[in-house]
């Protein structure tokens, strides 16, 4: 991206994780706004308002228990339709047992459906949410930083040695932006 700002020069004492310099966030702060909008678009398809941790039940999504409850109601009037069926004479037509019989199974195959649909949702869902994950590491790598060191060397700074960009430069990926010197302490050759 273009060099925004730079906080530090050559010669300046720089410590740990401190911006040194920053690229424009726009497009990046936008892609991500837009990966946060389809998350939130999958979930509410869902019927939910965050992401499920762990087993999700597709059950308890509107849309499957809804569909469940259609397939129950046809299997019921089914059952009552098979034993006006078995009665001798039959007390219903032959096209009417066929037609009750198919919409049992339609309404079974509409559930399975709709039970296929969240779980495909909730997988597109988290999906999603990785890619917001890594929008926002796109995000943070707009902020160039001065590197932290190991444990035990908190208190280290560093000198700015080599300042190589400059304001409204286009700097690619994995470009050097400075070259830091720890300071302290400092080994001659």
């Amino acid at each position: 991206g273009r060099v925004e700002s730079i906080a530090f020069d050559v010669g300046d004492v720089v410590a740990q994780g401190a911006v040194l310099a920053q690229l424009e966030r726009t497009q990046y702060s936008l892609a991500l706004d837009q990966k946060r909008a389809a998350l939130l678009e999958s979930l509410a398809e869902l019927g939910l308002r965050e992401l499920p941790s762990g087993d999700f039940d597709a059950g308890s999504v509107p849309t499957v228990a809804k569909a469940l409850r259609e397939a129950e109601n046809a299997d019921a009037r089914f059952g009552r339709a098979e034993q006006l069926w078995n009665q001798q004479p039959p007390l219903i037509s032959e096209q009417d047992y066929s037609d009750l019989r198919t919409a049992r199974d339609v309404a079974r195959s509409d559930h399975d459906v709709a039970l296929l649909r969240a779980k495909a949702t909730l997988a597109t869902a988290r999906a999603r949410d990785v890619e917001i994950a890594l929008a926002q590491d796109r995000l943070d790598d707009t902020t160039v930083r001065a590197p932290k060191l190991a444990a035990g060397q908190e208190g280290v700074t560093y000198r700015v040695a080599a300042r190589q960009v400059s304001v409204g430069e286009y700097v690619a990926a994995g470009a050097p932006t400075f070259r830091l010197v720890a300071s302290d302490p400092i080994k001659f050759r």
